[in-house]
């Protein structure tokens, strides 16, 4: 299957409690598409900010190569294009879909297992350490955009920040959303660094 599909809580800094899970699409450009992934569209759809630290966290994260299972060059279809299928004007909290759109860039490469996940998660570089997903005091509201997938058939992850706000961690905060999540098969794993959420994803296509 080509297509990859992240799905990205948004939630407004005004009204947190209003939010939408954005489907970001990551697919074949096409004949004619030059060598590096297509992300105009992201950019246009007010993700600016999240595609600039997606790609400089890919530029500086030691991940691992990828595992020999998934290294596919018969099926590699060429550089993709990223687009929102549900794209909203005035996102004003958009930060948290960086970790979203370099996991959706690593699932096309086929530097990450699966085929649809969901995450939310900003990004902050720094070449000394591994690629930091810093804390996020909106992740309540976010789980719970999350509930309205209902259950799924195959497990679904969710990589998020492993801490709501400093020193504060995910599992405790948000314990009651995580278990409700849990029972629709969707499965919230909380993350320090991108190395980390690409490992996470690793591991529960392999367990």
């Amino acid at each position: 299957m080509s297509r990859k599909t992240v799905l990205i809580p948004a939630v407004e800094l005004a009204e947190p409690e209003h939010g939408e899970l954005l489907e970001l699409l990551i697919e074949p450009a096409g004949l004619g598409a030059g060598a590096e992934p297509q992300l105009e569209l992201l950019y246009a759809h007010g993700l600016g900010v999240a595609v600039a630290a997606a790609q400089a966290a890919l530029s500086t994260a030691r991940l691992p190569p990828p595992a020999r299972s998934l290294i596919s060059p018969a099926t590699w279809l060429g550089p993709p294009v990223l687009y929102l299928a549900n794209p909203r004007a005035n996102l004003s909290n958009a930060a948290g879909a960086a970790l979203g759109i370099a996991l959706g860039l690593l699932l096309y490469a086929q530097r990450c297992p699966g085929q649809r996940l969901l995450a939310t998660g900003a990004l902050t570089i720094s070449v000394a350490s591994p690629v930091k997903i810093g804390p996020d005091r909106w992740l309540a509201d976010k789980l719970k955009l999350a509930l309205a997938l209902g259950s799924q058939e195959q497990p679904l992850p969710f990589l998020v920040p492993a801490q709501v706000t400093p020193g504060v961690p995910t599992q405790t905060r948000c314990a009651v959303l995580i278990a409700a999540l849990a029972r629709l098969n969707i499965h919230v794993v909380p993350v320090n660094s991108l190395e980390e959420a690409v490992a996470a994803c690793r591991r529960l296509v392999d367990g």
